[in-house]
């Protein structure tokens, strides 16, 4: 019985795509799920459009990470990426992270062997307002092995597949934004003798 399941498990393993999947937006800032997974759908559909990328297709991604619950700790090394990418069956881990710092966004990019869990390259840019471009820069420049401030030249026949997405996701993250996260103070009432009524 034992040996029975233990020929079941390699055989899931065996029939899953061991390509790259994209985990879940590590957020600081942004509260609204919505405009996260919003983002994390556009950082799926611009990685997959790179020529030559191996992403786990979408439904796939889907299942592994969000029907298990698999959620990043906050510190994560070498051992815990291997062990995520081993329940996730996954060759490649793409750990996006976004911070609102004032009005701007700074992306975050970290590709790492799913193998090993060694960080392979790690990237980051800044959103001047057109999220498609900062996170198509951001995942070409982690995916190229360029992480410095070098341009990366992107074909222009890639940057017009991006326009339905964008208004889209423009839309969300205008409403996610734009809430109010401030905690409110409220008034302590009046103490007895202190003039209240």
């Amino acid at each position: 019985m034992r040996f029975l399941s233990l020929l079941l498990v390699a055989s899931a393993a065996a029939s899953a795509d061991p390509g790259l999947v994209v985990l879940d937006y590590q957020a600081r800032g942004i509260l609204d799920k919505t405009v996260l997974r919003e983002l994390w759908t556009r950082t799926w559909e611009i990685g997959a459009g790179f020529p030559g990328s191996s992403f786990v297709p979408r439904e796939e991604t889907r299942k592994r990470i969000f029907d298990q619950n698999v959620l990043i700790p906050t510190r994560c090394d070498d051992a815990c990426f291997q062990r995520l990418a081993l329940k996730l069956q996954a060759g490649k881990l793409l750990v996006p992270s976004v911070e609102k710092v004032a009005e701007q966004l700074k992306f975050g990019f970290l590709l790492v062997d799913g193998s090993t869990g060694r960080r392979l390259q790690e990237t980051t840019v800044w959103s001047d307002g057109r999220i498609d471009r900062a996170l198509a820069a951001g995942i070409s420049k982690v995916m190229a092995g360029n992480p410095g401030d070098t341009p990366v030249e992107i074909p222009t026949s890639f940057w017009t597949s991006l326009g339905l997405g964008a208004v889209g996701l423009g839309g969300a993250l205008f409403l996610g934004l734009e809430q109010d996260r401030t905690p409110r103070q409220s008034a302590a009432p009046p103490q007895p003798g202190q003039g209240g009524i």
